[in-house]
Formats: structure tokens, C-alpha cells, sequence
């Protein structure tokens, strides 16, 4: 009660003073026992030295119900007034009942666990209103997305063919490369390969030998005087055969050299042949001065290439805009705790977390390449084309974001009319000072 009295003139003191009741009273229940008894005296005590009348009517406290949200004791000595009848309310009904005399003098109560407790509703259902609009995007995202890889392809075909370039040539072949390098590999087979390949061949042949050898029946050799009976004949041997050879050709080629670069020098041999090289150019001029130009005959292209462009302008790029308007509000919206409280309540979090995480870089590459599409059409048409291509509006109708979280958006309004109303109070004017 001291403390109490000297909370008049001291704001600190009083919020200390608050402070030490609500644990005494959280803690002891002798305390407790002595706040039942007393509640009458406490809460005039504590009303007192929050500032306000001791004995003051219910009518002078209902007319000074707008200056109760600016008192600061005031609202802390509320607060834990109902914060006890919260708690221990029922086990004692004096706390309840001083509680109630209060209320029914005027006084407004915070309704702090009321206010928590729609805060909470609010934020889950935002939470499921969230997930809800999401789960409707990337079903849109779904189902659109073949559409708009099908004109992106067949717009860049069309592309190709009014303004060709070297890849739609195929001068480089990865298939081509493939068996020229098998071919090589094969070509430059090393002996130590070769040895390889004999050794595993031979292998192979002995085993196959010795399978045969195991079906087939063998007889006992004739005698060893037959050999006498064979007659033998002397052969020369390969290196003997290519030496005769040798001797017989150079003997027929005494008397005439078939052979015209032996009697010739380097000079004469460069004017006859030439200089052989191993580098060479080779220039291919692909004629482009009507490539792009709009004619007769590819006025169909250009034609098909005029309504994909109205189809990305009208419909794709709004779509993919508003996708990636929303998967930034999503990803920003869901922090950290939002995210750990929904992984504790759902099982397929994870799942939306990879997909969340797959989907803004795809978008992201949609939206380069219809850009890409556009900036190309722009470049082959003229500016007045171009032109009305801007001012043609968007069949796409997107809400404002703002609309997905209602409570937020009335919050919103709630004080931007507060802000206006304190703008419009006209502002008293001193008067003048007498001469």
C-alpha cells in the first residue's frame, strides 16, 4: 500500500507496483487469500493511484471513457484486475465480483486473452485462405502452362524461318562427332590393345578347345616307320621369298624408272604439284536481304506470329505477373514461425515447400522468355504495329492483393479513417494578445 501511494507520483513506480502484485498473486496463495479478502480496498487503491477518483460516479467514469485508453496506469491496473478474474475467478469469487463492480461502473476492460484469441482466429484463418488461393494458382499454372509452351515453340519455329541462323544449319553434329571419335578410337588401336585382344581371343579358343576335347574319342597313333615313308620338301623361308623377290624386282627395274619426282628438285616438284597445307578457309555467304521483310509469300507466318504475340500480351503475361505477385506475397507472408507451427500441424509442408521453392525460378524463365517473344516481333514489324499492341487491354481481371487478407485490409482502413478524422478536427487558435 505504500508503494500504492508514492505510484501517485511516479509512473515507474506504479508499473513496478503492478508487476510485483501479478507475480505475488501468480505465486503465493496466501496472497492470493489476501487480495479475496481485501479486493474492495486493493482495487481502489490501485485505481487511485493509477489517477483516478476515489469515490467517482458511475456517471463522471462512463463520461471519461475516452480518456481511459490514454492513461497508461490505468489500462496496466485493468489489465491485471481482469487477468486475475481470468485465472482465479472462479476458485475466488471476490476477485470475480470486484471485477464485476468495476465493469459495471463504467470502466472498459482490455479484453486482452479475447483479443489474443481472435488475433489467433484471424491469423489461421488467413493462413488457410492463403493456401487455399495458392493451391488454385498452381492448379491455373498447371493447366496454362502447355498452351504457353506450345506458341513459345512454335513462335520461335516460325522465327527461324523468317530470320535464319547458323544452328538451324546443323553444321555441328553431336552424332557426327560421336563416330568420328569411335572411329578414331578404333582406328588408333595401340599393340598394346591388339595384344590384349589376342590374348583374351586365345583364351577364349582354349576354352572352347578343351570342351571339344572332352566329347571327342581318340585313337592310339600310328608307328613311327611311316615317317620313312614321307617324303620331305625343302621351302624357303618368308624372309628368303621377300629377299628373291627384291633381287627380281630391281633387276627388271635397271633399265627404266617408272618413278617422275626422283629426277625432279623441290622447285620443280612445288610448280608441278604444289605446296600441300594442312589449313584451309572456307567462306559460305547466306544471302539476308529479304529475311524478315513482310511479302506475299510469308504473310501467313507473319500473320500467325502477329496473333501469338495478342495471345502473350492479352492472357499469358498478365497470368504469369499475378503468379509471380503471389508467390512473392506467399513467400514473404510465411515466416519462420508461421512455417515450424505449420510443419508441426501438417504433414505435407514439405511438399509445398519444394514446390513453392521449384516454382519462382520457372516463372521467372516464362517471363524472360515471353519477353523474348515480344522484343523479337517488335524488331520485324513497324512502330505503328507495336503501338497497338500496347493499347490492346488485358482479358486477365486481378484482384488487388489486399483482397486475400480481408482482417489485414480492415485494419487498414480502420486507421486510415482515424488518420483522416484527426485532419479534419478543426485546430483551435490562440487569440490575439490585447495591445
Amino acid at each position: 500500500m505504500h508503494q500504492l501511494k508514492r505510484a501517485k507520483r511516479s509512473a515507474l513506480v506504479l508499473t513496478r507496483a503492478v508487476a510485483l502484485c501479478s507475480e505475488l498473486f501468480a505465486r503465493s496463495v496466501a496472497f492470493r487469500a489476501l487480495v479475496a479478502t481485501n479486493a474492495s480496498a486493493l482495487y481502489a487503491s490501485l485505481l487511485e493511484a493509477a489517477g483516478e477518483q476515489h469515490n467517482a460516479s458511475a456517471h463522471m467514469v462512463r463520461a471519461s471513457r475516452a480518456q481511459q485508453s490514454s492513461n497508461a496506469g490505468l489500462q496496466l491496473v485493468l489489465t491485471m484486475v481482469e487477468s486475475w478474474k481470468d485465472a482465479f475467478g472462479d476458485k475466488y469469487p471476490p476477485v470475480a465480483a470486484g471485477y464485476a463492480a468495476l465493469q459495471q461502473k463504467g470502466y472498459v476492460f482490455p479484453h486482452v486473452e479475447e483479443m489474443q484469441r481472435c488475433a489467433q482466429q484471424q491469423t489461421e484463418a488467413a493462413r488457410t485462405l492463403r493456401k487455399r488461393i495458392r493451391r488454385v494458382q498452381l492448379d491455373q499454372m498447371h493447366r496454362a502452362l502447355p498452351e504457353m509452351e506450345d506458341v513459345i515453340i512454335e513462335m520461335n519455329r516460325i522465327f527461324s524461318i523468317l530470320v535464319p541462323t547458323l544452328e538451324a544449319f546443323n553444321l555441328f553434329d553431336d552424332d557426327d562427332d560421336d563416330d568420328t571419335q569411335g572411329n578414331d578410337r578404333r582406328t588408333h588401336a595401340t599393340p598394346r590393345d591388339e595384344a590384349t585382344a589376342t590374348s583374351q581371343y586365345g583364351a577364349a579358343m582354349s576354352e572352347d578347345a578343351l570342351e571339344e576335347n572332352e566329347t571327342v574319342e581318340w585313337e592310339d597313333a600310328g608307328n613311327d616307320d611311316d615317317d620313312d615313308a614321307i617324303q620331305w620338301e625343302t621351302v624357303p623361308s618368308s624372309t628368303e621369298a621377300d629377299a628373291f623377290e627384291d633381287e627380281q624386282h630391281k633387276e627388271a627395274g635397271d633399265g627404266e624408272d617408272d618413278n617422275p619426282l626422283t629426277h625432279m628438285d623441290i622447285n620443280e616438284i612445288v610448280q608441278a604439284y604444289g605446296l600441300g597445307s594442312a589449313s584451309y578457309q572456307l567462306t559460305i555467304s547466306i544471302p539476308t536481304g529479304g529475311n524478315g521483310v513482310q511479302s506475299h509469300d510469308n504473310a501467313v507466318l507473319f500473320q500467325h506470329l502477329a496473333d501469338g504475340t495478342r495471345r502473350i500480351h492479352k492472357r499469358f503475361l498478365p497470368l504469369v505477373h499475378e503468379w509471380r505477385a503471389h508467390a512473392l506475397e506467399y513467400r514473404n507472408s510465411s515466416n519462420t514461425s508461421e512455417r515450424t507451427e505449420e510443419n508441426n500441424n501438417n504433414n505435407d509442408d514439405d511438399d509445398e515447400d519444394i514446390r513453392e521453392r521449384e516454382v519462382m525460378p520457372r516463372i521467372n524463365d516464362l517471363q524472360q522468355r515471353l519477353d523474348e517473344i515480344v522484343a523479337k516481333w517488335g524488331e520485324l514489324v513497324e512502330d505503328h504495329e507495336r503501338r497497338q499492341l500496347a493499347q490492346i487491354p488485358s482479358s486477365i481481371v486481378s484482384m488487388p492483393l489486399a483482397a486475400y487478407t480481408p482482417h489485414q485490409q480492415q485494419q487498414r482502413d480502420h486507421e486510415r479513417k482515424r488518420v483522416l478524422l484527426q485532419q479534419k478536427r478543426p485546430v483551435k487558435r490562440a487569440r490575439d494578445a490585447p495591445l
